[in-house]
């Protein structure tokens, strides 16, 4: 699919004459002059000749300038030869006047422009260099704003290479400097490029603000190619809304409000660049508008093939193209058109023959690779696979892991088209080594880099499990024995879920902090099973592990969707303590344990420990029922987003300790809990414990007490949630709320000092996000960043007397030696079914364990 453009990270205006295609610059003259307008009125040409005409009698520092300026000049027509050999000049002009901080300055303006120049033929390395050379001169004559400039264009190569995270870190960092100085263009830039990160990072609602505060400063200062900028990333975050919300009673507002946007953009606006791209988002949006009619279509191609002949043949412009004609093959295959694939393929040639000109092999690898997406769809498999090795070499050529995925993924579809399935694997494998190399930045890379989890990341993994757990016959050993799985598929298999499940908790946090324990977990307890869960299109793959045993593995012919929408019938009852939930309970359990039931009996497993997939996360095994009973009274049960996750040790033999928080008192909105006081006082029965109630439920005490006398137990009785979306979860304090990063820091602070860990961490009040299919995702990265070996919480919010029962029962069980944490949650359920009458589901199945069960 042809993505939106986002403006290709331009870099830091150091004059009035930003483009959306290529970075602004600044320009140098000794006094007023009329190329400086000319160049302002986007009319370059004229601007060279007039420059040039003045060198003949200008001196040596004045020629300097004009060389930079008309280098300016021509990097905006596209002319990179000609920019290049005009900052050499200047260059060389500047190395034979006498040193002072007005040469050093003008070193300093050429340094940027020779970066800008390597920038906009896809030359990121370079530029890093040609900027950090720049940087320096300013630093060495004191000019803050230089430096700041620069900076800002350092952050933008890292935003184009994909480095997100380091680069709004920089922006962060500059707009706190910036904030200190005179409202300038600059700075508006800085709020701008901060909206466009943080789009990725932290929504569209944040990005909107921070756009705003471009838009105001820049209105302040009457900058009309700033307000052209800020307008058309407006644009998009307006027509993105659009999209999400679309069929909303504020669809028309948000198209109305998106398409005013570009308006502006056009009309503050003298750069072709930008008008290209304007129109070229404005067909990728307005192509995915059901009531867009033929004769509308029409025009809008119109407009946009004529903005791509007003362009320049820059990087951005082929980046366009290529995305246009991606967005056209989308849309004709939407309305059923037969896709012009001779047409389409033709654009793609162009832009790769501009590409090679320009010497971006970046820009290359991408055409290449989507020219061999159209041959793929034509079935000339051969040229796809032959295009796919070009654009992967070239990538590899480049490091540019963010796109070698892209095409060994593509090169493993292929393989797999042609019956090659060995090769297939190893290509798929190759994208998943790829992949992991790009943990750090998973979900937040931008512009072609920009990965959408579900649909450019996660379908690696499932293509890849699919292929492996396909049954093939073992033609060289047993011909004559029906197709199986090899026992290194499963291995494979079984290794790329835990990759996914870690993939997943990555771009959650949009951030690499997830550490992986390198023990083989699955090897700790031979009583334990564990169960990793695998939703195909088509099946639903099960693969049992076990110590020193092969893993078996069923195949159960079920579509996921079908599963899913058990799944979610049956947490909707239970949730709600509806009647009913025994027939989906009974469905679950036939495809997911009745499969297995005579191996767990057969190697006399005890526990069992899900690794699932998908709205499963949300079940509780617990209350899968066989027709007769519930799996919970067979088994202890746990789950964990991977074993690599948690250290898998047992719970020591020293006393355990516990700090108990809670809060009973309605606050913020939230309904009272009363039996939190009966709850923690249980508790405190069977445990040594330091207490923090009500108004001494503080952030900032409890954080004191953590660091200065951590327990191997944390207790929260209090109201929270978890949820997909990591700002959205949260626990609730008596006059705050503590977000999962806090939380996280909060927990991490004593025991990170003692270099222990917390044994159990225990939310007893909280509750996952309805409607949420991945809400448990919330909890499970909990769980892994605090560092937690374990953690209970609940799924829905029950009635705060039967969490006190439970919680009573279940410390009265950990308090005994030699009970796992497994067995002691199983334990405390069964007595609310046995002895306290809470039979229903409701009141007992939403306390899950997630980490170690030992």
């Amino acid at each position: 699919m042809g993505p939106a453009l986002s403006r290709d990270s331009p870099l830091a205006p150091t004059s009035p004459v930003p483009t959306s295609s290529t970075p602004a610059l600044t320009l140098s003259s000794p006094s007023p002059d009329r190329g400086l307008g000319l160049y302002q009125a986007g009319q370059y040409r004229p601007a060279i000749d007039h420059w040039q005409q003045q060198l003949s009698n200008a001196y040596p520092r004045d020629q300097a300038s004009l060389h930079l300026n008309i280098g300016h000049a021509q990097i905006q027509l596209g002319l990179w030869q000609a920019a290049a050999a005009s900052l050499n000049t200047s260059q060389t002009l500047l190395q034979a006047l006498p040193p002072g901080p007005d040469r050093t300055f003008l070193q300093a303006r050429t340094h940027q422009g020779q970066g800008h120049l390597a920038y906009a033929q896809g030359h990121l390395e370079q530029a890093q260099t040609d900027f950090a050379n720049a940087t320096q001169a300013y630093r060495s004559i004191g000019d803050l704003p230089g430096q700041y400039q620069s900076q800002l264009n350092h952050a933008k190569v890292l935003h184009s290479q994909g480095y997100t995270l380091q680069a709004e870190q920089q922006l962060e960092d500059l707009a706190q400097g910036l904030g200190n100085q005179a409202p300038s263009g600059l700075t508006a830039e800085t709020w701008r490029e901060l909206g466009n990160l943080r789009q990725f990072t932290q929504g569209l609602e944040q990005a909107q603000a921070d756009l705003a505060k471009s838009w105001a400063i820049a209105s302040q200062l009457q900058d009309s190619p700033q307000l052209a900028l800020t307008a058309f990333d407006q644009g998009n975050l307006l027509y993105k809304q659009w999209l999400q919300d679309y069929g909303s009673n504020q669809t028309e507002s948000l198209q109305t409000k998106a398409e005013a946007a570009y308006k502006q953009a056009l009309t503050h606006s003298h750069d072709p660049g930008l008008h290209l791209q304007v129109w070229v988002n404005r067909w990728y949006f307005q192509s995915r508008n059901p009531r867009l009619t033929d004769s509308e279509a029409a025009d809008l191609r119109q407009s946009v093939e004529a903005a791509f002949a007003a362009a320049p043949r820059d990087r951005a412009s082929l980046r366009a193209r290529i995305s246009d004609t991606l967005s056209l093959l989308d849309w004709q295959q939407a309305h059923r058109i037969e896709p012009n694939f001779p047409d389409l393929a033709q654009r793609l040639a162009e832009a790769i023959t501009g590409a090679r000109q320009l010497q971006d092999k970046a820009t290359e690898s991408y055409g290449l690779g989507h020219l061999a997406t159209l041959y793929r769809q034509t079935q000339d498999l051969d040229t796809a696979l032959n295009l796919t090795q070009q654009a992967l070499t070239l990538a590899q050529t480049l490091n540019a892991t963010e796109i070698l995925y892209r095409w060994q993924w593509q090169q493993g579809q292929i393989l797999q088209d042609l019956g090659q399935l060995p090769e297939a694997e190893k290509a798929y494998e190759a994208a998943i080594a790829s992949l992991e190399l790009l943990r750090a930045d998973l979900a937040s890379l931008q512009g072609e880099t920009r990965f959408s989890f579900r649909e450019e990341v996660e379908p690696v993994y499932r293509e890849y499990m699919r292929l492996l757990l396909t049954r093939r016959p073992d033609v060289a050993s047993s011909p004559d024995k029906p197709a199986t799985v090899s026992q290194n598929n499963l291995i494979g298999a079984r290794k790329a879920i835990e990759s996914l499940q870690l993939a997943e908790l990555v771009n959650f946090f949009q951030a690499n902090c997830v550490s992986v324990q390198e023990v083989a977990a699955d090897q700790i307890d031979p009583k334990a099973g564990i169960i990793y869960t695998i939703l195909l299109e088509d099946r639903l793959e099960i693969l049992l592990s076990q110590p020193n045993q092969e893993i078996y593995h069923a195949s159960v012919p079920v579509q996921s969707l079908r599963v899913e929408h058990v799944a979610q019938d049956m947490i909707l009852r239970l949730r709600t303590s509806m009647s009913g939930f025994q027939k989906p309970s009974q469905a679950l359990y036939d495809w997911l344990i009745r499969p297995l039931e005579a191996t767990l009996s057969e190697r006399d497993i005890e526990r069992l420990v899900f690794v699932l997939d998908g709205s499963l996360r949300n079940i509780p095994m617990a209350v899968l029922h066989d027709g007769e009973q519930y799996l919970l009274e067979q088994y202890a049960i746990a789950v964990t987003p991977g074993l690599q996750l948690f250290e898998p040790t047992p719970l020591s033999d020293q006393v355990l300790t516990a700090s108990l928080v809670g809060l009973s008192e309605a606050r913020q909105g939230f309904t009272s809990l009363p039996n939190v006081a009966l709850e923690i006082a249980a508790i405190e029965k069977e445990l040594p414990a330091t207490i923090f109630f009500n108004e001494d439920f503080q952030e900032s005490v409890v954080a004191q007490q953590i660091i200065e006398k951590p327990t191997p137990i944390v207790h929260f009785a209090t109201h929270g949630q978890f949820s997909s979306k990591a700002e959205d979860n949260f626990i609730l304090t008596w006059d705050d709320k503590i977000n999962i990063e806090e939380l996280s820091q909060l927990l991490q602070g004593g025991f990170r000092k003692e270099g222990q860990a917390i044994e159990l961490l225990v939310f007893s009040a909280c509750e996952t996000a309805a409607g949420d299919d991945r809400a448990v995702l919330g909890l499970a990265g909990l769980a892994v960043r605090s560092g937690a070996r374990s953690t209970l919480a609940t799924l829905w919010q029950v009635s705060d007397q039967g969490t006190a029962v439970f919680m009573a029962e279940l410390y009265q069980q950990l308090a005994q030696r030699g009970v796992s944490k497994a067995e002691a949650v199983r334990r405390a359920q069964l007595a609310m079914i046995q002895d306290h009458g809470l039979t229903h589901p409701f009141y007992w199945a939403p306390f899950i364990l997630v980490g170690n069960w030992l």
